[in-house]
């Protein structure tokens, strides 16, 4: 599993789905990297929306900066991004490029970095120095990510964990090799380190709902597979780790609802699976369950 997947190469298909089964980011949400950004005396010309994908958070960070760097990897995506935003050449540059990559920008020349979903597609190492290339010093780097809905209903919760724990142990039985991907990811973003030396002390660390004793880690990963896929904290000791219950994050999930989530991530066949979502669709009915996104957030200033 790399950058030439699915992930880096969605069809307009792909990103329909992703769309519709995604959440819908609360304004909150980017209201605390503008804070932050503010707060740490950070300037509002150019920004880049770093393994931007479609441009599916773009419009939420772009109205408060001059210029909009759009960067993926994969060329349809960027094409995507084009027709989505419209390829208006004032306010947005278009960059067919990995994270890793960044020799085509001007050091010191973006005011705030923002990757969301993406650091573990990428080499972390690596992209961290192209951060660090592009980053004015006084400028934010923003890890966002959301992970896999938690449903408030008990039983409700058993199955769906049951079929998103059975999809992540078939992705990984398949790409052994990507262990440090699924290690990333299911941090999030906690195996990252921040060296001092070239960011401010205290990264600021938000988890958002974790609730029930479901973290993030534990929707996406079996215990089962705790040996394989360890969870790893790289965290400097003057970090900020804070926890908060975040109602902007909450919804009400039907059955249509569940399945869409379930459709962003690319499945192949699988009856055990599918056996898994007749009896989670039978459970729920017709009902409307309260659910929430467990997300995450890391803030890291340039020195």
């Amino acid at each position: 599993m790399s950058g030439d997947d699915i992930y880096y190469k969605g069809d307009d298909e792909y990103w329909k789905a992703y769309r519709e089964g995604r959440p819908s980011v609360p304004d909150s949400y980017f209201q605390r990297i503008i804070d932050y950004h503010k707060e740490n005396g950070g300037q509002f010309n150019v920004w880049h929306d770093m393994g931007a994908g479609s441009a599916v958070h773009t419009r939420r960070l772009s109205p408060n900066f001059k210029k909009t760097i759009v960067s993926d990897s994969g060329a349809s995506n960027v094409e995507a991004a084009k027709s989505y935003l419209g390829d208006n050449s004032e306010a947005y540059v278009f960059r067919v490029a990995k994270g890793e990559e960044a020799s085509d920008l001007e050091p010191s020349s973006v005011d705030l970095v923002f990757g969301c979903n993406m650091m573990h597609y990428t080499d972390v190492d690596e992209t961290l120095r192209a951060v660090l290339h592009q980053l004015k010093p006084g400028g934010t780097l923003a890890l966002g990510g959301f992970g896999l809905p938690i449903v408030l209903d008990e039983e409700l919760q058993s199955l769906w964990s049951q079929m998103t724990h059975r999809r992540l142990r078939v992705t990984f039985e398949a790409n052994r090799a990507a262990s440090k991907l699924f290690i990333v990811a299911s941090g999030p973003h906690d195996a990252i380190p921040f060296d001092t030396e070239h960011f401010r002390p205290g990264a600021l660390r938000l988890k958002f709902n974790e609730r029930d004793g479901w973290s993030w880690r534990r929707c996406m990963i079996p215990a089962s597979l705790d040996e394989d896929i360890p969870y790893v904290t790289r965290f400097g000791e003057d970090d900020v780790v804070v926890h908060e219950n975040n109602e902007d994050w909450n919804f009400e999930a039907d059955v249509t609802v569940m399945r869409k989530i379930l459709e962003t991530f690319p499945m192949s066949p699988d009856p055990v699976r599918e056996e898994l979502w007749r009896q989670f669709q039978a459970k729920i009915g017709d009902r409307k369950v309260p659910a929430t996104w467990p997300s995450s957030l890391t803030l890291v200033t340039k020195k």
